[in-house]
């Protein structure tokens, strides 16, 4: 006896090839359109979770994963709709990280718009998105300073991280940055990790500083001394853009580390609002130097220098570099341009020397 020939007819193998196209391609599909009818309403756990856009109260218990990470979408966050405030969902997801310590925040793909400001963080929390060009978190409202950051992380947050997102400003918007970390008078803040971050603003909004971290209020110190206000905080293949003062404002910090990415003016006025302000606020009184400040980029819009001890600037500066006897032991590496007004860096430094690769 002959064996049987097993056939397959063109119809199910064209319904098979394309179940195939589908299950691939299906995960890259950019989240441009949500609905609560469509997603699931349970977690991955089979908790219930609430309807995607619609938050009442807090939930009380969610999914969570096996490594302590909760995502936003058990929260009812709802991504691409400006006339959706995520904020409530955030401090939700907030206070129920603190309350059962778990270690992280998961913003899936997509733009989230923070309507009204969100609660401070004052605990260790990693905050996650799918890249810096695939989630984006959208400040949509005006802040009142430049310390009120669209995550501010104060007392307690130390050892927290931000990576793998953007941060942006919503045109119309101003004030305020898009991160900011606060010591304390008796209470120092440290060891943070941001990478892979994209913060800037879009056409018609502003910061006030895009990032700012002021050390400042920190008063108390072990006898002999200098207080420490922020300390070991490392930025990698962050793009910085500029802001209404300043890209990046470094007051009271000790141990800062900037690696790979850049700092640029985009978004400000050039020549200022991209500078790197290093302890602005010290006048050899009153305020706190900074210490240890290394930036190693392609790129950095100037440097006003008013007390940085012991700092190491790498990048190619299109705009000059300004000291003060304030400033001891720096050194400056790439070409700076003078912005046609005396030398590129001022030399009112001590002990520092300017390495120029064009002389």
């Amino acid at each position: 006896m002959k064996p049987r020939k097993r056939t397959c007819s063109i119809e199910f193998l064209v319904r098979a090839t394309a179940m195939v196209v589908v299950l691939v391609v299906a995960p890259y599909a950019p989240e441009t359109t949500h609905s609560a009818e469509v997603e699931p309403q349970v977690g991955p756990l089979g908790l219930p979770r609430p309807p995607l856009g619609v938050l009442t109260a807090c939930p009380t218990s969610i999914s969570v994963s096996l490594d302590n990470l909760i995502s936003m979408k058990e929260f009812g966050a709802l991504p691409d709709l400006t006339s959706v405030d995520v904020t409530p969902s955030f401090n939700c997801a907030l206070q129920y990280a603190k309350a059962n310590g778990l270690r992280a925040i998961y913003f899936p793909r997509g733009s989230y718009f923070f309507n009204t400001p969100p609660q401070s963080i004052d605990f260790p929390i990693t905050i996650i998105g799918d890249g810096k060009g695939i989630t984006g978190l959208i400040r949509n409202y005006a802040a009142s300073s430049a310390s009120n950051g669209l995550l501010t992380f104060l007392s307690g947050s130390s050892n927290s991280s931000v990576r793998d997102l953007g941060i942006v400003a919503d045109k119309g918007t101003s004030h305020g940055s898009a991160i900011s970390i606060v010591a304390s008078e008796n209470t120092a803040l440290g060891y943070f990790l941001f990478s892979n971050l994209y913060l800037s603003a879009w056409s018609g909004g502003n910061w006030d500083d895009t990032v700012h971290i002021d050390g400042t209020a920190r008063t108390t110190s072990t006898v002999g001394s200098e207080p420490i206000g922020v300390r070991d905080l490392d930025f990698q293949n962050c793009s910085v853009f500029g802001a209404a003062r300043g890209a990046m404002w470094l007051d009271g910090v000790v141990g800062f580390n900037f690696i790979g990415g850049g700092i640029i003016q985009a978004g400000g006025v050039d020549g200022t609002s991209g500078k790197v302000y290093i302890s602005p606020s010290f006048n050899g009184t009153s305020g706190l130097p900074s210490y240890y400040i290394n930036i190693n980029t392609t790129y950095v819009a100037g440097i006003l220098m008013q007390a940085s001890v012991h700092g190491h600037f790498s990048a190619y500066f299109p705009f000059p570099i300004t000291t003060t006897s304030y400033d001891i032991d720096n050194i400056v590496i790439g070409h700076v341009e003078s912005g046609g007004v005396g030398p590129g860096v001022q030399p009112n430094w001590l002990q520092s020397k300017y390495i120029d690769p064009a002389q």
